[in-house]
């Protein structure tokens, strides 16, 4: 199986980006408090993965309010590394 990780979508407004986040980090119970982003879309990307990860990699579980999509490109730079499908 190819790896795949789940981002938030370059179009998506901050405004959209927040609200996807605080349902992801809230409702949708991932653990934002390890999170430290260096912008809103690295913080929503890093979450929505999360979330994508410990769902079972189900292609609805990356959807996040449409402001998220899949991807076979690894987004880990620097020392944030993230969850890969397996």
């Amino acid at each position: 199986m190819i790896p795949t990780w789940c981002v938030a979508r370059i179009s998506a407004s901050q405004a959209e980006l927040q609200r996807a986040l605080d349902w992801a980090c809230g409702i949708g119970r991932v653990d934002c408090l390890v999170i430290e982003p260096d912008t809103i879309w690295s913080h929503a990307s890093f979450a929505f993965n999360a979330y994508y990860q410990t769902n079972g990699n189900n292609r609805i579980a990356c959807y996040v309010s449409g402001t998220a999509s899949l991807t076979k490109i690894n987004p880990s730079y620097g020392t944030c590394s993230y969850d890969v499908s397996k």
